[in-house]
């Protein structure tokens, strides 16, 4: 089998996309808007690779973004952002070889400190990854899915029996605790969630998504078809939202916020159950809950609490330049913000 390897050109986006679309490891982060929402975010420089046959027909994909940082050198990940998941998606194995292969040259002809891909939850030919010159480097993820109901059935009484009594009395609780739920934009949602989001993610010491990350959403999206803000009321005061994208069967729960004051009201258990409900009704198949580190032993808790099952995926990291390994962990947050440079259990500072 004749097959070629080049970058991704405009004139192919459709054909990528539709591309994405009928692979099983196609998830939304592989999609080109997502892939235009991060080229807007983030100061890097977008790589994505298409594998073709003879006939010239579209037969693999590959995407990956190329962070430079002033005077160090650069690092590459498929895909960047949060854990976003990447890896070659294709149906055949030597062509995800050939496009592992090629991206590796790629980030060694541009001097790359590291490349690290983030294989999908359904990945299976894990080997392919584990290939390239320099020191390989593996750190895991549990991700956490949902299967929701088959459309034709009564969602709300079917959701509520998926879930423990708890889970239900969460709900329940919301509700005579007089929490409305609305899907619909007003004026300040996105400002809403934006704070609200930084707040939590200080609480616990975290990384907040800036707020130009969610103006870009709103921009780059259509709201209603690629993605729903649904947003918890008490009392005409907005308490608790939850962000979800949609792509393929999948809802993404992307971004849940509540403020501290409510949540003895759980506001956000009832936006989760209505937002199962409506992606049911909708024909979603499956609700992703993202991944989750082993030591969250809380979060998983949680997710699992939903009816989640687990799906550990992989981080596979190749060090170039073995100079990183001493370089203190801030440095190394500061240098590369949101990317993936190695494991900081295995640096050597």
């Amino acid at each position: 089998m004749s097959i070629s390897v080049e970058s991704l050109k405009e004139h192919d986006e459709s054909d990528v996309e539709n591309f994405i679309l009928s692979q099983p490891t196609g998830m939304f982060y592989g999609s080109l808007k997502y892939r235009n929402l991060l080229k807007s975010f983030l100061e890097a420089q977008d790589m994505y690779l298409v594998a073709k046959n003879g006939s010239g027909a579209i037969v693999g994909v590959l995407p990956a973004f190329m962070h430079a940082s002033g005077s160090s050198k650069p690092v590459m990940n498929s895909l960047p952002f949060f854990g976003s998941h990447g890896g070659a998606i294709a149906d055949n194995i030597d062509v995800k070889r050939l496009l592992v292969e090629r991206l590796h040259t790629i980030a060694k002809d541009n001097d790359c400190t590291s490349i690290t891909i983030i294989t999908s939850p359904s990945e299976t030919n894990l080997d392919v990854y584990e290939t390239g010159s320099g020191g390989l480097f593996r750190d895991e993820r549990i991700g956490q899915i949902s299967e929701l109901v088959e459309p034709g059935v009564d969602a709300h009484a079917t959701v509520m029996q998926m879930i423990p009594s708890k889970n239900r009395n969460m709900v329940r609780k919301a509700q005579k605790s007089g929490v409305s739920v609305s899907k619909d934009r007003f004026p300040g949602m996105f400002d809403f969630l934006y704070r609200v989001h930084e707040a939590n993610m200080n609480d616990i010491g975290g990384t907040s998504k800036p707020r130009h990350f969610f103006e870009l959403v709103d921009e780059i999206y259509d709201y209603g078809d690629d993605y729903q803000i649904f947003t918890g009321w008490v009392d005409g005061t907005p308490v608790a939202a939850m962000l979800l994208f949609y792509y393929k069967s999948f809802v993404e729960y992307f971004t849940p916020v509540i403020l501290n004051d409510y949540r003895s009201f759980q506001p956000l258990s009832l936006l989760i159950y209505q937002g199962m409900v409506d992606a049911a009704e909708a024909g979603r198949k499956y609700w992703n809950w993202g991944g989750t580190w082993k030591q969250q032993v809380g979060v998983y808790r949680f997710k699992k609490s939903w009816g989640a099952i687990d799906f550990p995926y992989q981080y596979f990291t190749n060090v170039f330049d073995t100079n990183i390994l001493n370089t203190p962990k801030d440095d190394i947050l500061r240098k590369y913000p949101y990317f993936y440079v190695l494991p900081f259990a295995d640096l050597e500072s």
